[in-house]
């Protein structure tokens, strides 16, 4: 049947069920029983559906509950295993109900026809395809059942439907979709160009290692000696043979040279693989000797696992220094991607030998390189992500270049990392904005001032008195005390009974506290108030704690172990006591309601997130589990090889999928970002190229979106909460306007100054301290603004105020009080030393000096030659500049006092820091204390152009923001530190003294022996066997095992019979380890532990970075008490603590960071230009904001000449859109050739890679012709034209030169393929979308050059105290190395933007606190000239001294202390807030691009192009005489549009009512394009916001920024149009006269001759008639003004009746007599 359909009875309500087609399917109609029985069960909310949300509940936890820990060959579950046969069981009773529920939906809403047909809604078709999947599998009609099982893993996404909360969630999602595919394109185009750029400079090169020999040698070589695999013994001793073979060969012979590319000259050699060149530039891909792979191998250097540099433009060129063992370096491939050798297992037994010299987890097995496209997409995307980007940096510095590969990958970190990704965040945050509805709030005041009027006597008022809570108070702070007093040790000391007393003290008071208050407020106020109902369930569990506590005795207490057992989880209720603090804590209160006001859209999110886990997690079994197992080289096992395969679990990733505990661990690990890229690399050993796409969807789906709506949602619900981010905004707020000149800085202007003041009083009128005035404000500001002489009157008064307060301040400022009790304001000495200290160039002096000192900081190195002449330069610089800030510090000294007045020397913050930092340098100069340890103090000099800032609004805007956060940054830390606090105590409680584990890789005796090495296990749940009684060590069985216990000094295994030592008590696995291994064989798993509450704070403080957190995971996970060994996954349930605490304090808590930081960088802003505005002004601000982007467009005319008009019509894209379209197509086509190149490519992929290249050089060089024939010097006009014609120039220029001299420019051509990728711009640029996006990121370039200011700023201090600090310490080789250390300047920059985005930061930071072998106090090294100290890029080896510095600080006494101050300041200071206003610069650039709801870009680009008709050489001006032209040709809204002529009433009525009529123009009677777009968006906002609109005030930044952009002059638009009306109305009268006169009528242009007074043309005119015309036209002219509007009626009368006037009836003015 067709369209009929049936509409629901009732329109009002939403009907079930909806409009549906007569028949489905078209056999059940209306009338069916059938059908009628589907739509009734079916209906949404019935009890069908809740049904069908418990099987999906149900089918999602049996899919969660599959076993794979038994798998066959082809890793299925083994389905005999008891939950793998629920679950078989289970799935044909849930496939059955799903199909049931899919086909009473099609027999109820029809399938594909009708408006409300089953599959025409989304969610159905989820449940279709799902349901189809399923009857494929029962049917097992499909070829590969594991692919479509995973399918049912989506089955859990129709639940979302059933949610409301879930549906506004997903709701915000799906409207931010367009936006975030935008987002997305624009980052897949960002990594793109740079995966492309990695392609033209670094494909191949990654493959480079340090070889034994200079070239391949023959694998027979070690086959004829029996030596066939590298882990014999004999294959080290046959390369290193070989290696001092040639070694030798090339001192001995002269003749054995190398040229210029490391091929080894003049050899001939039996055990070289070919008689050939190791690389050549004449090969081809095909001609190359290597095309054909050969049985041979090319000994690696196994001690250097670093990629090297063939040609030696690499940081790394192997050992060339050391004639004894010198290394070649050298690749398995040859420089045209050929592959040197078979594939093969030997010699490496289990991976292949094709793998040769990259299959190494120092080098991410080989994984992170750009010989492809799609590798280099990869690696880039990892990079962009930061995390292990660094390793990819180090490869590409020591392979290719230093320099420029660390300024590639800063600016891929800078820009793709930091701002790219944070649109996602914006675009997220965008779509949940909605408007704040303040009635809660207001509801919640007045239940706050109704309580604080309540008076309350009797025991209700004891126990609300002041003095009653603050000693509830002081109880909690002192019960978190004795809590955070736990400790590893603590067990039987007397401090442990004293805590336990004062612990039942304050039981006590506590529970006395509930049993007066429920009498005296009553108990059903107290059990309906949710604090009062948490302090009684704290106090109950105190009292189940205390009574269970009585029958544990003594023995019992000494084998607790200090935590684990039920006692223990009661203890751990005590520490929400101090939640009762928020009842005189209002910030915590205030942290707490708003939590508790979120937590349903938090809980759905969570929601959301653990659905999105559980989804990823299940694929993820499906596909890894049991696959990521490896040998010892790093290959994985297949799972054939059964008996390896099942040994293997052991050592496996402990990030894996064999069960869904750990494949959900996973998953969060990913979410978090910590070491994501490890997990796909093990995923990408074990299963292939698969894992990359799955674990970059993970990244992109979780990290970059869902993990960003948590942060959306976050600082959606804590945005503009003034209580929690800091009370006293308003008056701050005052402050930053209403500054004293006397306070400010001497470096302003006495001109600035006069404005400054002026403007904070202006500001402070402004000021208001509740809405009721506030109102009466606004309406006196409506009202004053239609009072234009008022407001001028007010313009010179305040004009006038100002000159005379700069009179003032011009004046002698001389402060009026003695300055050091000596000098008097009128002493000449003081007015000297005044005069200096306020003059311009002399603080120009001072400041140049500070950045002069600072570069000297920066050249200063603890390991430079103190001797030299550089460091004898540096020492009497570093006097002079100390002499000079001396000198300074007087000159202030004297002219403002010391301390004691008003406005004295410290009393000014800068001041201080001055003051401090010269004395230090007078201390180092005078020998006065540890001068090295306050030399880096002297770093903190460079803070001083800091003053500087003032000068610039934008950069000081910056500063604002972070100096107005500290103290809600303070506050947020308060809360911060409270929230670790309690995880600190709760994890002390447990986890003390259990990071510790027997490492017995170096003990042979338990490592060889398996009974040994059960006593090291000592299962105390009895799971393996009953604890070994001491008493056993003494019989015949144990006691030969012991009896020597090398540990033990005592020796003999009598020493471990003591009294401490009896039958009862069980053997500590500490204790055998000690014993059998030595004590040094005990060691930490984690760099950091739990033994005390500041330790656990420092462990909760780092990894709320989310680096190393889990490291410290799985230490909690596999221990089993203290002194006890480690045993894997052991006790699982801690990891829901870290789950709990990662969520809590890294995303919640650690996110308030960014919420106050981003609130305040708005607030600051909104400060500056917003603050006093309603809603309706911030709107109109908003608008004239976007309206100030506005542009003029040149307009190009057709050419003249024949051929350029051709070339003009044919390459114009207003004109051919399909030339440009054409040329777009082409730049696409060009950046796919480019992606095509890959290594190992051939030589017919080469010919068409490089065909292609000319093809598009030659139709770019055409466009670039065409385009210069069109538009001739005009085409150097566009921007884009000027890049593409560098580019056609640079490309040419290289081919040329290729082609005329066979020569291949190189690194040249190289950089000319890089430019070719600008042209991807202009695709962006043709793409209206991404245009938006991009030019939000082109719009917040100079906040991001301000932060960035700082940003260096930050780096260059801690650089140089880095340098200072560290620059001593030896390297370990795993952390510390060559490229991360702080060994110089430039350095250390490195090192610290490493540490900015996190990168191992704290690993790093423990592993420099810690002392190498032999290593030597900083204050001990010596430097010797003989032998200068080794640096980093091999330069001076082998003649020079290994750094051997011990760890920590170079400060004597401080050296752990300091390093931990450093970096965790570092943090704090950059990762936690410098690079969070990233996060707000980016967000607010998004919010001003998208914020003016009136009017869009496209608006914008009609008015910029209908301008450029009036206004073609774009001068940003058009003549008044054009306005109306152009009002009434501009498309609406703004104007009329060309479809409909506006009359000039019509025109005149709109420019009086729009503001134009009363435009300031230029002295050439033009308007500015600013000044006519903000009138014509004037009126759509007025028709939106009606009586709500309101001006914007003289003093706002929007209209102080326009007037910059415009020139105001005495005359207005309307004065012009009057004038030129008047001239009209002359021309008329004049007409008029002489048709009275001669009785003939005149044209218009003789009337204006004869207005002007010029001669008539061919025209007979008698003199009375010249007499006549002069006296009309002088009676005319006296007129004037009074007749203006007389004559403007007049004027629209006759221009109506002229157009309705025939044409034939004018007469020729030759006519007249």
């Amino acid at each position: 049947m067709p369209d009929a359909t049936i509409s629901p009875e009732d329109a009002a309500t939403p009907a079930y069920p909806p409009p549906l087609m007569t028949k489905s399917l078209w056999v059940f109609d209306m009338s069916s029983g059938l059908r009628s029985f589907a739509i009734n069960t079916v209906r949404p909310g019935g009890p069908f559906d809740k049904f069908i949300l418990f099987m999906i509940i149900a089918n999602s936890i049996v899919m969660a509950l599959t076993d794979y820990s038994v798998v066959d060959d082809e890793y299925e579950p083994n389905p005999d295993l008891p939950r793998n046969q629920i679950s078989n069981s289970l799935g044909p009773i849930f496939n059955w109900s799903f199909i049931l529920e899919c086909v009473l939906k099609i027999i109820a809403f029809g399938f594909a026809l009708g408006p409300n047909a089953f599959i025409k809604d989304g969610w159905n078709k989820l449940d279709f395809g799902v349901v189809i999947i399923s009857i494929i599998e029962m049917l097992d009609l499909g070829p590969n059942l594991t692919v479509l099982r995973t399918f049912r893993v989506l089955r859990p996404l129709r639940s979302l439907a059933r949610f409301p909360g879930l549906r506004k969630i997903l709701g915000a999602l799906m409207d931010s979709i367009p936006d975030l595919m935008n987002v997305i394109i624009l980052f897949t185009f960002f990594v793109i160009c740079f995966s492309i750029l990695g392609l033209v400079f670094w494909s191949g090169l990654l493959h480079q290692r340090c070889r034994l020999t200079p070239y391949p040698i023959k694998m027979s070589y070690f086959e004829d000696n029996n030596c066939n695999s590298v882990n014999d013994d004999c294959w080290g001793e046959l390369a290193g043979q070989l290696q001092a073979n040639y070694t030798s060969l090339k001192v001995h012979n002269p003749a054995f040279d190398f040229d210029d590319l490391g091929n080894p000259l003049n050899i001939a050699d039996d055990h070289r693989c070919l008689q050939e060149k190791n690389v050549d530039d004449t090969w081809t891909q095909a001609t190359s000797p290597w095309n054909t792979p050969q049985d041979c191998i090319w000994p690696l250097d196994s001690d250097n696992g670093r990629v090297c540099s063939v040609d030696g433009t690499g940081m790394h060129t192997c050992n060339h220094w050391d004639a004894s063992a010198k290394t070649w370096c050298g690749s398995a491939y040859d420089w045209k991607g050929n592959m040197r050798f078979i594939s093969s297992l030997i010699p490496y037994d289990t991976f292949d030998r094709v793998k040769d010299g990259e299959f190494d987890e120092g080098l991410a097995w080989g994984f992170t390189s750009y010989d492809n496209i799609f590798r280099a997409f990869t690696s880039t995307f990892q990079a962009v992500s930061q995390e292990g980007w660094t390793g990819i940096m180090y490869q590409t510095i020591d392979s290719w270049s230093t320099v420029p590969s660390v300024i590639i990958f800063v600016l891929l970190i800078l820009i793709g990392g930091n701002i790219v990704l944070n649109l996602v965040l914006a675009v997220i945050t965008s779509s949940l904005d909605e408007d704040e509805d303040d009635e809660e709030e207001a509801e919640e005041e007045k239940e706050e001032n109704a309580e604080e009027v309540k008076v309350y006597a009797g025991l209700e008022g004891f126990v609300r008195s002041k003095k009653f809570g603050n000693f509830i108070m002081a109880c909690i702070l002192v019960n978190t005390v004795v809590l955070a007093m736990d400790y590893d040790g603590i067990q039987g000391t007397s401090l442990e009974s004293s805590l336990e007393d004062v612990n039942l003290v304050l039981t006590f008071v506590f529970m006395a506290e509930m049993i007066i208050t429920i009498p005296a407020v009553g108990p059903k106020a107290y059990f309906t108030d949710a604090p009062s109902v948490f302090d009684c369930i704290i106090v109950i569990t105190s009292i189940i704690e205390l009574v269970a506590g009585m029958g544990v005795t003594e023995e019992q207490k000494e084998n607790g172990e200090g935590g684990g057992g039920g006692l223990s989880a009661f203890r751990t209720f005590r520490l929400f006591r101090v939640f009762k603090m928020a009842k005189e804590w209002k910030s915590l209160q205030v942290l707490l309601k708003t939590m508790l006001k979120t937590i349903l859209e938090i809980g759905n999110f969570a929601v959301l997130l653990l659905l999105f886990m559980f989804i990823y997690a299940l694929i993820g079994m499906q596909f890894f589990s049991n696959r990521m197992r490896f040998y010892d080289s790093g290959e994985a096992i297949p799972i054939t090889d059964r008996e390896n395969w099942e040994g293997a679990w052991e050592g496996s990733p402990r990030n894996h999928f064999d069960d869904f505990l750990w494949a959900m661990t996973t998953i969060f690990q990913v979410l978090t970002g910590e070491d994501w890229n490890a997990c796909m690399y093990d995923a990408w050993r074990g299963t292939g190229w698969g894992a990359v796409v799955y674990f970059l969807s993970l990244v992109v789906l979780g990290a970059f979106i869902v993990m960003n709506l948590f942060l959306a949602i976050l600082l959606g619900n804590f945005e503009g909460n003034d209580e929690l981010v800091g009370a006293g905004g308003a008056a701050k707020d005052e402050g930053l306007g209403s500054n004293k000149y006397e306070a400010l800085s001497s470096d302003i202007s006495t001109k600035k100054l006069a404005s400054a003041a002026l403007m904070g009083d202006k500001w402070k009128r402004k000021s208001v301290t509740n809405s009721e005035e506030n109102e009466k404000e606004i309406e006196m500001e409506k009202k004053d603004q239609d009072k234009a002489k008022a407001e001028q009157e007010e313009k010179e008064k305040a004009k006038a105020e100002a000159k005379a307060l700069e009179e003032e301040l011009s004046e002698d400022r001389t402060p009026p009080y003695k300055a050091l009790y000596v000098f008097d304001e009128a002493n000449p000495i003081r007015q000297r030393c005044t005069a200096i200290a306020e003059n311009k160039d002399f603080e120009k002096i001072i400041i140049t000096c500070i950045i002069l000192s600072s570069i000297c900081l920066a050249l200063d190195n603890p390991l430079n030659d103190p001797n030299s002449g550089m460091s004898q330069a540096l020492g009497v610089l570093d006097v002079i500049w100390t002499f000079i800030f001396i000198f300074e510090m007087i000159v202030k000294l004297i002219s403002l006092g010391f301390c004691l007045h008003k406005g004295s020397y410290l009393r000014n913050g800068w001041n201080v820091l001055d003051f401090f930092i010269v004395l230090i340098s007078i201390m180092g100069l005078a020998k006065l204390g540890p001068s090295s340890a306050l030399k880096p103090m002297r770093t903190i000099r460079i803070l001083r152009p800091l003053r500087m800032v003032s000068r610039f609004p934008e950069l000081k805007l910056v500063v604002d923001a972070l100096m107005s956060s500290v103290p809600e940054t303070l506050n947020v830390l308060v809360i911060s530190c409270l929230f670790l606090l309690i995880f600190a105590v709760f994890g002390v409680n447990y986890l003390k003294g259990t990071f510790n584990s027997c490492v017995t890789d170096d003990c042979p005796l338990i490592a060889d022996d398996d009974v040994l090495g059960e006593f090291l296990v000592q299962w105390q749940d009895g799971e393996a066997h009953e604890p070994t009684p001491y008493s056993s060590l003494n019989n015949a069985t144990y006691g030969a095992m012991f009896k020597t216990c090398p540990g033990d000094e005592a020796g003999g295994s009598a020493a471990w019979i003591t009294d401490e030592r009896h039958d009862s008590k069980k053997i500590l696995s500490k204790e055998v380890c000690d014993c059998l291994c030595g004590e040094d064989a005990w060691q930490a798993m984690a760099s950091q532990n739990f033994d005390n509450v500041f330790q656990a704070f420092a462990l909760l403080w780092e990894i709320t970075s989310t680096e190393g957190w889990t490291t410290v995971m799985y230490a909690a996970v596999d221990q089993r008490g203290p002194g006890m060994q480690h045993v894997r996954d052991y006790n699982t349930i801690w990891v829901g603590f870290f789950w709990a605490f990662m969520l809590v304090g890294a995303f919640f808590v650690m996110e308030l960071f960014v919420g106050v930081i981003i609130d305040n960088f708005n607030r600051i802003r909104e400060t500056k230009g917003r603050v006093f505005m309603t809603e309706a002004q911030e709107e109109w601000a908003t608008t004239k904001a976007f309206i100030m982007k506005i542009k003029p467009e040149k307009r190009l005319r057709r050419p003249d000449g024949a051929m350029a008009s051709k070339c003009y019509d044919f390459v114009m894209p207003g004109l051919n859109p399909k030339f440009d379209q054409t040329i777009m197509a082409c730049i696409i086509g060009n950046s796919c050739l480019m992606a095509l190149a890959h290594w190992t490519q051939t030589d017919t992929v080469s010919d068409l890679i490089e065909g292609g290249n000319y093809m598009f050089a030659l139709i770019f060089t055409i466009e670039m012709v065409l385009k210069l024939f069109a538009l001739n010097k005009r085409y150097f006009n566009d921007s884009w034209n000027r890049f593409d014609f560098i580019i056609v120039i640079g490309t040419n220029s290289g081919i040329l030169l290729k082609l005329i001299t066979g020569v291949n420019v190189g690194p040249v051509a190289s950089i000319i393929r890089m430019f070719r990728i600008g042209r991807l711009f202009r695709l962006i640029n043709s793409a209206k979308s991404l245009r938006i996006l991009f030019n939000t990121l082109l719009s917040s370039i100079p906040s991001l050059v301000n932060i960035g200011g700082l940003l260096f700023l930050l780096f260059f201090i801690y650089s140089i105290m880095g340098v200072q600090l560290f620059a001593h310490i030896q390297m370990d080789g795993d952390d510390m190395t060559v490229h991360a250390n702080f060994h110089g300047f430039w350095e250390a920059m490195i090192n610290l933007f490493r540490f900015s985005t996190g990168e191992n930061w704290n690993g790093y930071m423990h592993t420099m606190t810690g002392d190498a072998d032999g290593c030597v106090k900083a204050d001990a090294m010596v430097y010797n000239p003989e032998s200068p100290w080794c640096f980093d890029d091999d330069s001076n080896k082998p003649n020079c001294s290994e750094i051997n510095g011990c760890g920590g600080a170079a400060i004597s006494g401080f050296e752990t202390e300091m390093t931990i101050i450093y970096f965790y300041s570092f943090t704090l200071m950059v990762t936690f807030i410098m690079m969070n206003l990233f996060v707000g610069v980016v967000m607010d650039a998004f919010e001003a691009n998208g914020e003016s709801d009136i009017l869009g870009p496209e608006d914008l680009d009609t008015f910029t192009t209908t301008w450029a008709e009036y206004d073609p050489e774009a001068t940003y001006e058009i003549s008044v005489e054009n306005l109306k032209k152009f009002v009434d040709d501009l498309p609406p809204p703004m104007g009329f549009g060309k479809e409909h002529h506006a009359s000039d009433t019509e025109l005149t009525r709109t420019m009086r009512e729009t503001g134009l009529w009363d435009v300031p123009v230029t002295a050439g009677e033009n308007v500015h394009i600013i000044q006519v777009a903000t009138c014509l968006a004037k009126r759509l906002v007025q028709a939106k916001q009606g009586d709500e609109f309101s001006e914007l005030a003289n003093d706002h930044p929007i209209e102080k920024k326009m007037l910059l952009s415009t020139r105001s002059l005495d005359k207005c638009v309307g004065d012009i149009l009057v004038a030129m009306d008047k001239k009209e109305i002359t021309k008329d009268k004049v007409n008029a006269t002489l048709k009275n006169v001669f009785g003939g009528v005149v044209t218009a242009g003789t009337a204006v001759e004869a207005e002007t007074g010029a001669e008539f043309p061919s025209v007979n005119k008698p003199d009375e008639a010249e007499v006549v015309v002069e006296e009309k036209k002088e009676e005319v002219e006296v007129e004037g003004v009074e007749e203006k509007k007389e004559a403007e009626a007049e004027a629209e009368a006759r221009a109506e009746a002229e157009e309705e006037k025939p044409a034939e009836e004018e007469k020729p003015a030759e006519d007249a007599p």
